[in-house]
């Protein structure tokens, strides 16, 4: 064999190697917004998920392979703070070491402070008034992370934030793959925009119906798609039930005739259809992190179309 022809096998074989290996090791910790990356980095190389969602991000301890996963990281994308809470001192650990991306402190994104109490929607449902006055711009805004909501990517606005985020650093991190970067997050974003459309058409029924959640989650879609949670049994996701809370849900949910409560697979909820066999109050499932889905590049798009059909099981069946 000619030197010319092994030279031009080396470069045929070898190039695509090369090219691939440039690309980072991208570790991502929750699965939707894996799905998101993945989108974006489609062709490229696969982000590894940290976390498959069949436990909470807010109490779920890491275990020493997942630190292991971090520290080989060369990227990491997270919320923040605010919701994978147990992962703050291990994530923040590496910065100067890894790139971490924390979705939660970039400019543009719409972010809304935790709602507060038991009962939060009970009295004002006006979702254009609570958009004008707690919808924080993340860059004009000083917060601390913990004190908002981090359940971001439930707004399909957001969701789009996070893909012109993620191909935005990407690219700068890895100029090689900087077109294909580009062309796939306008792939996924096109896929949001014709998603949000479709979500939007499926819910308009059952936007007036108020409900109640076993623990909120849903703020972000809520203000999104103007669906109307009014309370949550459980309190501060990072410290458990708040007692006088639970008791004034129930109260409310009694009185008022409340006729779905909607719980998640990652908190247990025996108490719950205990407590609403007495108010014959229907019980369903809202699963925002894609649980036993694939994690790809389609697994945010099945999660929101599954969440939302969720809805449409609890709340539809209760128009007259």
């Amino acid at each position: 064999m000619s030197c010319r022809i092994y030279f031009l096998l080396l470069v045929f074989f070898v190039a695509p190697l090369t090219a691939r290996a440039t690309a980072p090791v991208v570790v991502v910790t929750i699965k939707p917004i894996h799905s998101l990356v993945a989108g974006v980095m489609a062709d490229i190389k696969s982000p590894i998920l940290l976390m498959g969602g069949e436990k909470s991000p807010h109490t779920q301890p890491l275990t020493p392979s997942e630190v292991r996963q971090i520290q080989a990281a060369q990227v990491v994308i997270w919320v923040g703070p605010s919701y994978e809470a147990p992962l703050r001192r291990v994530i923040e650990s590496r910065k100067g070491r890894s790139h971490v991306i924390t979705l939660i402190d970039k400019p543009g994104m719409k972010l809304y402070p935790i709602r507060q109490g038991g009962l939060w929607g009970s009295h004002d449902h006006s979702h254009e008034k609570d958009n004008l006055k707690d919808t924080v711009p993340c860059g004009d805004h000083n917060h601390d992370g913990v004190s908002m909501d981090g359940h971001l990517w439930l707004d399909p606005y957001n969701a789009k934030m996070i893909v012109a985020v993620i191909a935005k650093e990407l690219m700068v991190l890895d100029p090689h793959h900087k077109a294909k970067y580009l062309a796939n997050s306008k792939q996924v974003i096109q896929r949001l925009e014709d998603l949000d459309r479709e979500l939007e058409a499926l819910l308009i029924p059952v936007r007036d119906k108020p409900y109640v959640v076993y623990h909120d989650g849903t703020q972000y879609f809520d203000r999104h798609f103007k669906t109307k949670a009014i309370g949550a049994l459980m309190g501060d996701s990072h410290y458990g039930f708040n007692a006088q809370h639970f008791l004034e849900v129930c109260d409310y949910i009694d009185t008022h005739k409340i006729e779905c409560v909607f719980t998640e697979p990652q908190f247990p909820t025996d108490k719950i259809h205990h407590l609403m066999e007495k108010t014959r109050t229907r019980i369903e499932t809202l699963d925002y992190l894609g649980v036993g889905i694939k994690a790809d590049e389609d697994a945010y798009f099945l999660m929101m179309r599954r969440f939302t059909y969720g809805f449409l099981r609890g709340l539809k069946r209760t128009l007259n």
